[in-house]
């Protein structure tokens, strides 16, 4: 690791990473009320800070991807076996790449198949069939997909703190 190389991420990076993973979590049970709900003014509300949300996470995603390649970021640790790096590399762009492409599938359906003029005209009837909206079958695909990578990115984590005892998490925080 050269002098140049940073041993931790930005401030800027660090309040990304963390408030997307707070708000990807919190829309898990959110988009799964959602979608329990029978259409009604609940329903209704819950669909606008379900794309609300949806919406700064792309727009704070696409910002956290921006940075990505315009602020130094710290080298794998030099310790890390080959399929580590790998395996981590790999991780982190799936995770980065399926978050925004479940949030572009999202506004797809929630613009292009009636939901939107729902929430601008506060009716809920009548609501459009979620089985026959090829973009929020996609959309679904793609959040199993953002749980089994966050759990698999927090598991991956947890290893590094409590097992390894390598520090990795302080590349991701907050302290110098």
């Amino acid at each position: 690791m050269t002098n140049s190389t940073p041993k931790t991420y930005t401030r800027s990076v660090v309040i990304l990473h963390w408030l997307i993973a707070l708000l990807v979590i919190a829309m898990i049970p959110l988009g799964k009320n959602l979608a329990a709900l029978d259409p009604g003014p609940d329903k209704l509300m819950l669909m606008r800070i379900h794309a609300s949300v949806g919406i700064a996470i792309l727009i704070f995603s696409l910002a956290r991807l921006y940075l990505h390649f315009r602020r130094p970021r710290p080298a794998p640790g030099a310790e890390w076996a080959t399929w580590t790096r790998i395996s981590s590399t790999a991780a982190h762009w799936a995770l980065m790449a399926i978050t925004l492409l479940a949030t572009i599938s999202g506004l797809g359906a929630f613009t292009g198949y009636g939901y939107l003029q729902l929430v601008q005209t506060s009716q809920w009837q009548p609501w459009p069939d979620g089985a026959a909206i090829p973009p929020l079958n996609v959309h679904h695909f793609l959040v199993t997909a953002i749980i089994a990578l966050v759990i698999l990115h927090a598991a991956a984590a947890c290893y590094h703190q409590f097992i390894r005892k390598d520090g990795l998490l302080k590349r991701m925080w907050f302290s110098r």
